[in-house]
């Protein structure tokens, strides 16, 4: 949810003492390591939920969606750099890719407390505006980020649905021995992914041909896998253009959500399963991007 309020605003006492600085304000100790981890959760209000990839570097890499039942759709991306520094998360280069529901591109910086490997909490903020969350580290039998998957492991052709701010459109990824060649329509994508040293996330480096809707495009990312279940796993990618002026987020799935229900958005507080839910597809389709 997207506070469009400023702190000079006459808000709630409680509210006030949030504009000071990011985070939630926990009082427990701050340990000494970086902010590296997976982490999984909601905006305050709990209508966005945000799946979110901190790497060794600080550098963080955000999915942003809605929950639909079990499942949850992709509405943006956001990509950045910080710094860690003894519990404190700070990044003055962020962006945000917007899809849903008017595409958009937000230049933003982010102020956050955390916990190594338990927790990762603050605000989005720009000149206008600030946006609060909180996540939770994400258990290790969904995503594995310190365990010994290889390139190997995500070898194979994934059925994707490839969203950004222009459309969803279907086709597939195969990786081959680091080898990555992607097809959607009349639009092939080729490139390479490697892991990223010691950890269970990939990188990826691609390029879009001149077919697509998109242009000729080179893109750098982010790719890794999250178990659904016994002997499924989901695959997840996201890239950005090196102008940071696109971004997208491609996600093997094997559902969809039908079109009667894409207004029926299931509340956050629901009952949730242990650690992220899968990413679907919605059949909308996005607003054309922003130039």
């Amino acid at each position: 949810m997207w506070i469009k309020s400023a702190c000079m605003i006459a808000v709630t006492a409680v509210a006030v003492a949030g504009c000071g600085g990011g985070g939630g304000g926990d009082s427990r100790d701050r340990p000494v390591g970086p902010a590296e981890g997976v982490y999984d959760g909601t905006d305050e209000g709990g209508n966005v939920t945000l799946s979110t990839i901190v790497l060794r570097n600080d550098e963080i890499w955000t999915i942003r969606g809605a929950y639909y039942g079990n499942a949850r759709v992709v509405d943006g991306l956001i990509q950045g750099w910080g710094r860690s520094d003894n519990g404190y998360f700070s990044a003055r280069e962020v962006t945000e890719f917007l899809y849903m529901p008017e595409a958009a591109l937000t230049r933003m910086s982010l102020e956050a407390e955390y916990r190594p490997r338990d927790w990762f909490s603050g605000e989005y903020l720009t000149d206008q505006w600030y946006w609060r969350f909180s996540l939770a580290a994400v258990p290790a039998q969904r995503i594995d980020y310190r365990g010994e998957l290889a390139v190997e492991d995500i070898n194979g052709t994934w059925p994707i649905t490839l969203a950004d701010a222009y459309a969803e459109t279907e086709g597939t990824i195969s990786i081959n021995a680091g080898v990555m060649d992607g097809q959607f329509a009349d639009c092939r994508l080729t490139g390479s992914a490697w892991r990223e040293t010691g950890r269970n996330a990939f990188r990826v480096d691609g390029q879009f041909g001149e077919a697509c809707w998109m242009g000729p495009l080179h893109v750098q990312g982010l790719a890794y896998t999250m178990a659904l279940g016994s002997n499924e796993r989901q695959l997840i990618v996201m890239a950005v253009d090196t102008q940071r002026s696109y971004g997208l987020v491609a996600f093997s799935t094997t559902s969809v959500i039908p079109e009667a229900s894409t207004g029926a958005r299931a509340s956050a507080t629901a009952t949730q399963t242990t650690g992220p839910r899968p990413f679907i597809r919605r059949s909308t389709q996005r607003n054309q991007a922003a130039q």
